[in-house]
């Protein structure tokens, strides 16, 4: 029971928690998101992992003309993206990107790098799942091609070799894969390696040899995207 005078408007008591209750749970919505744009674990001296828009963007600073990324990320706001990459190096200057396969998680920032003048290399696969509609059976639609400014610049079948700075960088088609365009990215001189595992898990790992030639695992931190 409550004192004469002091009866209770539940509705006013709603209303005026929600505006108290609201704002906070904006600012930690806004804080979140701004946590996640910063470097989520360091694996070597030049190689560190980063969670950009949820997922996981492997970058390596051994070049001193430009980052190389692994795969670009879920699509961000460019500001974002900048306050990602400028926790590794303060123009955020990217010089290449290595798209692992065509999923909007792995290519959403494509076109904002792509301004900037990185180069995107990706399998012939992927640059054709980009530029192409097609059937998603699971969500019974179709999913529009990617814009021209996405797609990746350079592409390959088999193999290629990229020399960045102090870094060599082996990379490779791996046919049965997660998709049909999937492949792996080796930093040789680090002996660290990006492949993909399944839809939702990833594996950045540090080993002996080459993922072609069946490595030898040192170390190995697995990475949700």
């Amino acid at each position: 029971m409550t004192a004469p005078g002091s009866t209770v408007d539940r509705r006013h008591f709603f209303k005026t928690a929600a505006a108290v209750a609201l704002p906070l749970w904006g600012s930690s919505r806004l804080l979140a998101a701004q946590q996640s744009a910063v470097a989520s674990g360091r694996l070597t001296g030049s190689l560190v992992v980063l969670n950009v828009g949820g997922s996981n963007v492997l970058c390596s600073s051994a070049d001193a003309q430009g980052l190389v990324l692994v795969d670009s990320g879920a699509a961000v706001p460019a500001s974002q993206l900048r306050a990602a990459l400028q926790g590794v190096r303060q123009d955020a200057k990217v010089q290449t990107v290595f798209n692992t396969h065509y999923h909007a998680e792995q290519t959403g920032n494509n076109e904002t790098l792509a301004a900037a003048g990185a180069r995107i290399i990706a399998h012939e696969h992927t640059r054709q799942w980009m530029c192409t509609d097609y059937w998603v059976p699971a969500a019974n639609r179709y999913e529009k091609a990617r814009p021209k400014a996405a797609w990746p610049t350079d592409t390959f079948r088999v193999t290629g070799s990229l020399e960045t700075g102090t870094e060599r960088i082996d990379y490779g088609h791996l046919p049965l894969a997660h998709t049909d365009g999937d492949i792996y990215v080796f930093f040789r001189d680090s002996n660290c390696s990006r492949l993909v595992m399944s839809p939702r898990r990833f594996v950045t790992r540090c080993s002996t040899t080459s993922p072609a030639r069946g490595s030898v695992v040192a170390s190995m931190r697995w990475t949700r995207s």
